[in-house]
C-alpha cells in the first residue's frame, strides 16, 4: 500500500525553481533514502512533502488523500511526520512539554499517557531527562528529542532531513534502531542524507537527486557502489576526467 506519493512535483522559491517534475513513490514499511550532493534540491523536497514549501505543479498524496493545497497543520494530522534539518524542539520547555505539545497539535492529547511512555522506552535518554528543559540537553539528545516528537503522534509516514549532521555514532545509532523499528511496525520513511553509511542495512530504495530533479534509481547495495553512486552524480563525464 502506497503511504506517500508525489507526481510531476514542482516548487521554488520566488522566481527560482528548484524542484522540477519530482515523483516519487514510498509504500508502508519502506525506507527511501535520497542523496545528492548539497544544492540538489533535497530539503526543498522534503519541505514540499511536509507542505511548507508551496508545490507550484504536480501532486502529493498520502494514502488516498490528495494533501497537494494542505497545510502542514492538516498533512500532520492526517498522519506525516517531518523533522527538518536541525534540532527542532523548543527549548524553554520540558521534554516532557514538548512531546506532550506534539500530541496536542495533533488531536492525540487524550492518549498521551500511552504514546509518551512508548516513545520514553524507546529512548531511554530522554526518559532519564524527562523534567529537564530541553535547551539544556546535548546536540544529540535534542536530535533524539526532534524525533520523539514526530513519533510520539504515530505518524504513518515520516520526514527525516539530514538527521545525523554532527552527531555522534552513538546517537547515530539510536536513530538507526528507531527507523529500523518503526519500520518494521508499518511506517515509512523518507530520509535525506549525505552520511550514507548507516542506512546501508536499512534502506529499501535509494532515489539519487540533480538539479531538482530524480536523476537515478536503486536499491540497498547502490548505496556501497561508488563506482554507480560516482556515475550517477557526474555521468560519464567524471570517468573521462580520471
Amino acid at each position: 500500500m502506497t503511504a506517500l506519493a508525489a507526481r510531476g512535483l514542482s516548487a521554488g522559491y520566488g522566481q527560482l525553481q528548484v524542484l522540477r517534475g519530482v515523483g516519487l513513490d514510498v509504500d508502508r514499511g519502506q525506507v527511501v533514502t535520497i542523496i545528492g550532493p548539497n544544492g540538489a534540491g533535497k530539503s526543498t523536497l522534503m519541505a514540499t512533502l511536509a507542505g511548507a514549501c508551496r508545490a507550484w505543479a504536480g501532486q502529493v498524496t498520502l494514502g488516498a488523500d490528495d494533501v497537494t493545497q494542505a497545510s502542514c497543520a492538516r498533512r500532520m494530522r492526517r498522519g506525516l511526520g517531518w523533522v527538518p534539518e536541525g534540532r527542532n524542539v523548543f527549548a524553554q520547555l520540558s521534554v516532557r512539554d514538548n512531546l506532550y505539545l506534539s500530541c496536542y497539535m495533533a488531536g492525540h492529547k487524550r492518549e498521551f499517557g500511552d504514546l509518551e511512555a512508548q516513545v520514553l522506552d524507546e529512548f531511554p535518554v530522554l526518559a532519564r531527562k524527562h523534567r529537564t528543559t530541553a535547551g539544556a540537553l546535548s546536540g544529540g539528545e535534542q536530535q533524539i528529542l526532534a524525533l520523539a516528537r514526530v513519533l510520539v503522534r504515530r505518524p504513518a509516514v515520516t520526514l527525516l532531513d539530514e538527521p545525523t549532521t554532527g552527531l555522534a555514532p552513538a546517537i547515530v545509532g539510536v536513530l538507526a534502531a528507531a527507523v529500523a523499528r518503526r519500520a518494521g511496525q508499518g511506517m515509512a520513511w523518507v530520509i535525506t542524507e549525505q552520511n550514507i553509511g548507516w542506512l546501508a542495512d536499512l534502506t529499501t530504495s535509494v532515489q539519487v537527486m540533480l538539479g531538482g530533479q530524480i536523476v537515478g534509481t536503486g536499491g540497498r547495495p547502490l548505496l556501497r557502489d561508488r563506482a554507480a553512486l560516482q556515475e550517477l552524480y557526474f555521468g560519464a563525464g567524471h570517468r573521462r576526467q580520471q
